[in-house]
């Protein structure tokens, strides 16, 4: 008589089945959970444009008129953020460059003007980077001073005038910082490097790229959210980030010379 032992194991055959399944279920949940924090890191981004929109308005309702792209503060020139620290509250920031005994200036790393998406090796801790930008068109100089448009200035309207938006740190030799003075380092204009295309004005193509993909990040005058596709038309993109719809009288070419 035979005794019958029990089987132990896996066959060829069912281990193969078992490594399909788990490949399948990988590929499945894998690049679900990469959509996922990238949906988180764009939620965290589109969060710290929100508060520096929120500032600015803050600004603008205590000020009368929208930050410069570039202020001087204690005898030194700072970016459009250094009006905006005492209202994200780091005032000890505004009042160390305020004070011109203070040598030298305080630049401290701020998380909250990184975008999550920056790939970790264009970030040196400590280092002042800025990976967002002020539409300098609003952000202008008055009569070349620290003043910016008053809102009646936003003659197209502030829901239909951009106001921030992200940009690329990699963009700027040694990266975008707050301590930058120069336009196109800290701004955007619509027009920045413009080309003549059978006659028509369009923007470099830079200006509406993100480490989201397909797109960036902004925010309108009036404190809207918007996500701006990099498909836009050039010409309608021109039109949010002028606030007087080309009024001619109004128009100030860009500081010094075009991007390269």
């Amino acid at each position: 008589m035979k005794i019958r032992t029990r089987r132990e194991g896996f066959t060829l055959v069912e281990l193969l089945v078992v490594i399909t399944i788990i490949g399948m279920l990988a590929g499945l949940i894998i690049p679900a959970v990469i959509a996922a924090r990238e949906a988180a890191r764009r939620a965290a981004c589109s969060s710290n444009l929100h508060n520096l929109s929120l500032a600015a308005t803050n600004h603008v309702a205590a000020k009368g008129r929208f930050p410069a792209y570039r202020l001087t503060l204690g005898g030194e020139d700072v970016s459009w953020m250094g009006a905006l620290f005492s209202r994200v509250d780091r005032r000890d920031i505004e009042r160390s460059w305020k004070d011109p005994t203070v040598q030298p200036k305080p630049t401290p790393y701020q998380k909250l003007l990184i975008c999550p998406s920056d790939p970790p090796d264009q970030i040196t801790e400590g280092v002042p980077h800025q990976a967002y930008l002020a539409n300098t068109r609003v952000f202008t100089r008055v009569n070349d001073t620290d003043n910016g448009l008053m809102l009646s200035g936003v003659r197209d309207g502030s829901s239909q005038t951009l106001l921030m938006s992200e940009g690329l740190l990699s963009l700027v030799p040694g990266g975008r910082r707050w301590t930058m003075i120069d336009e196109r380092q800290i701004g955007f204009r619509g027009d920045d490097g413009a080309d003549s295309v059978e006659g028509e004005t369009v923007a470099i193509e830079t200006e509406l790229k993100s480490h989201h993909g397909g797109g960036m990040n902004a925010y309108f005058c009036d404190g809207h959210y918007n996500f701006l596709r990099s498909d836009i038309s050039p010409e309608v993109y021109r039109q949010l980030c002028d606030p007087k719809d080309s009024d001619q009288a109004g128009y100030r070419p860009l500081d010094g010379a075009a991007w390269q």
